[in-house]
């Protein structure tokens, strides 16, 4: 069989297990004038699991599957960073969370409507069966926002050592994020059924306002019931990985747009203390080299090891050229866009798929996930696929 993936999903979003409906402060609604959102009771009618999944950042096209990753796909996370997303148990049922210091959890506030200190904080070196269990002793509720803080009655490293402590992010986020691809985690609701397993998936964010981030799953991959809580990350141009909002609610079907609240860096800091010093980066370029890559319309490319990224502004758009991908003004070859590539596709030097879709170059980053790249014609073009299937 044909997989575009060898991992089994886990699509995004959604309430924890056995909450239906989360009343957000009608101060503010999300981004594009959306109302706020309704927590789902169950993942809803997400695609079935089918002949395979993908596994890239930028695949526009349709897919058989829709899911997440054991690994992250855009991120360079160390284990101890991985080891920071965390299941969240309530006598409620599932939610998900990130360890920002030694006693405290970020989380969402619906994840625990009464305001109760029960509840259980699991994680563990294996994403499928988090073995490590410490119970929480307190919680803290944010005032108009879905953030939640839980103290743990011990430390994390005295249980897990390696767990690496995720900073939350500090600084401004405007309309300019828009289109920046981000990595989201958590432990719910899988396409086949399956929650409590840790899976990531790279979506590109698709508004901002001064209380939500969203991201856009396309139709292809998202959250789900159990993700509720979760992290979205952001990794900086000095290669350093941040968490940005906890996971409120999103769309029914698991593979539309998720609406993260936003990290409120004075009450974190009030209840939990200062960020976390970040990690120093095992790989500042995520993979990137001097050639760079387009991630929508932001160029992104390692000089000097460091991660530059120029967003494209005035006229200008992300495509390659001779010094790499880069923000360029108006195309060489008036009437073609992609300059020459066809929807076929071709198969880069690096394993990288590319192909020309509605006058844009389109990428799947096989090699992220061990996939390689081959034209399969049953397909009509390239994809990716596992390495030891045959042509």
């Amino acid at each position: 069989m044909r997989c575009f993936a060898s991992v089994l999903a886990l699509f995004a979003l959604s309430a924890c297990e056995g909450l239906l409906v989360l009343d957000l402060p009608q101060a503010e609604r999300p981004p594009d004038g959306r109302p706020p959102p309704s927590i789902h009771l169950d993942a809803g009618h997400a695609p079935p699991l089918g002949d395979g999944a993908q596994c890239d950042v930028g695949d526009a096209r349709p897919a058989a599957v829709y899911h997440g990753t054991r690994e992250p796909t855009l991120l360079s996370m160390s284990e101890g960073q991985k080891l920071a997303v965390v299941m969240y148990r309530t006598g409620g049922g599932v939610c998900s969370g990130t360890v920002i210091a030694d006693r405290w959890v970020l989380s969402a506030k619906h994840c625990n409507p009464s305001g109760s200190a029960r509840g259980t904080v699991l994680l563990g070196q294996d994403p499928d069966a988090p073995n490590v269990s410490i119970e929480v002793a307190r919680v803290v509720r944010h005032a108009s926002r879905d953030l939640l803080l839980l103290e743990l009655s011990e430390p994390v490293r005295g249980r897990a050592p390696s767990v690496a402590f995720i900073p939350y992010w500090t600084a401004s986020i405007d309309a300019s994020w828009s289109g920046r691809t981000v990595e989201c985690a958590g432990y719910g609701r899988q396409e086949n059924g399956t929650i409590g397993q840790r899976r990531f998936t790279a979506q590109p964010i698709s508004g901002v306002s001064a209380t939500y981030v969203t991201v856009d799953g396309q139709g292809r991959r998202g959250l789900c019931g159990g993700d509720s809580g979760g992290p979205v990350f952001y990794q900086d141009s000095g290669g350093q990985v941040f968490v940005l909002g906890a996971l409120t609610g999103g769309d029914p079907s698991c593979v539309g747009q998720d609406n993260y609240t936003r990290v409120d860096p004075d009450w974190i800091r009030e209840h939990a203390g200062p960020a976390a010093t970040p990690e120093p980066p095992s790989d500042p370029c995520m993979g990137l080299d001097a050639r760079g890559r387009c991630d929508g319309q932001t160029a992104e490319w390692c000089e000097g090891g460091t991660l530059r990224r120029d967003t494209c502004a005035g006229g200008t758009t992300c495509r390659d050229g001779a010094d790499g991908y880069r923000c360029r003004g108006a195309d060489p070859a008036p009437g073609d866009p992609c300059d020459g590539l066809t929807l076929q596709g071709r198969c880069t030097e690096d394993g990288t798929a590319e192909w020309c879709e509605g006058g844009l170059v389109r990428r799947a980053f096989c090699t992220r996930c061990g996939l390689a790249c081959r034209p399969i014609t049953a397909l009509g073009g390239v994809w990716c696929e596992e390495a030891g299937v045959p042509p």
